[in-house]
């Protein structure tokens, strides 16, 4: 991760024998395909912000208001961007992958929706997390990632049976330096 008084950037490497990612545009569900995300709360309050994206160039954007109850409204970012390299052959599970590259630009406008100086300084902490869901090419392309082929991965390790990402509360620290 890298910032300015912008944007916060992010970089992601995702090891991947089988790289799955059909779905293109905007607001699609990419969480039921190879994907990469990022969780930030949204500071002096209870929300936080989701931006999603695929090897495949997906985007999914989202606020929530507290603790995830069901996808709310559309919220798109503005001045989002993603993108990704893969590092093999998309959608084709005859050879093996090494996986895909990927990189996200979040606007801080976005982050601090309206905050007073919602812009950071050397030292301001944001609560954060980073997420990676990988799936396995289904025996027909185009929806949802293969049955029970799903792992989740999460640098803040959220409690609870299965995956839970939607806790504003566990997420990660990360202080944002100059140095």
């Amino acid at each position: 991760m890298v910032w300015d008084d912008r944007y916060l950037y992010i970089g992601f490497n995702a090891r991947d024998t089988d790289v799955y990612a059909t779905y293109k545009g905007r607001d699609v569900n990419c969480w039921e395909q190879d994907n990469f995300e990022v969780f930030v709360t949204v500071p002096g309050t209870t929300g936080y912000v989701e931006a999603e994206g695929s090897p495949a160039g997906a985007i999914w954007d989202g606020y929530y208001t507290n603790i995830y109850q069901g996808l709310q409204g559309s919220y798109n970012f503005t001045n989002l961007q993603i993108a990704a390299q893969i590092l093999g052959s998309l959608n084709n599970s005859a050879d093996q992958d090494i996986g895909f590259t990927s990189e996200m630009r979040l606007p801080f406008s976005d982050i601090y929706q309206g905050v007073p100086d919602g812009l950071p300084t050397n030292g301001t902490q944001l609560r954060l997390n980073l997420n990676r869901i990988n799936w396995n090419t289904p025996f027909q392309l185009g929806g949802p990632g293969a049955a029970r082929s799903d792992a989740y991965y999460a640098w803040s390790p959220q409690p609870g049976n299965g995956p839970n990402f939607h806790q504003p509360d566990k997420f990660g620290t990360v202080t944002l330096s100059t140095a």
